[in-house]
């Protein structure tokens, strides 16, 4: 009835669906269903608000489907493309020429 009363309640009701879509960004970030590289950088970016903000933007992005995020696809190819190492021994007269 009162235009105030309904400011409010519009105010309210946005608050609450602002605080609930955080919450369920929050939990996924803890799901076992989440990928394992949205969970390690969700536990890197604990109590890091800055962290949680590029987090939670990408969320936001995707729809809350972390596989379809850019964030994801980033970290797929940064884990793939790592480099692998093995050990190669060396005999003395290897070591000699090499340095």
């Amino acid at each position: 009835e009162n235009p105030q009363d309904e400011q409010d309640l519009e105010k309210v009701l946005k608050q609450k669906e602002s605080r609930a879509r955080y919450m369920r960004f929050y939990r996924s970030l803890r799901s076992k269903r989440t990928p394992l590289e949205v969970r390690r950088a969700g536990a890197a970016a604990y109590r890091q608000s800055d962290r949680l903000q590029v987090l939670l933007e990408q969320w936001l992005a995707c729809s809350g489907q972390w596989k379809a995020s850019e964030f994801y696809y980033q970290a797929r190819q940064k884990k793939r493309s790592r480099r692998h190492g093995c050990r190669k021994w060396l005999t003395r007269s290897e070591i000699a020429t090499k340095y």
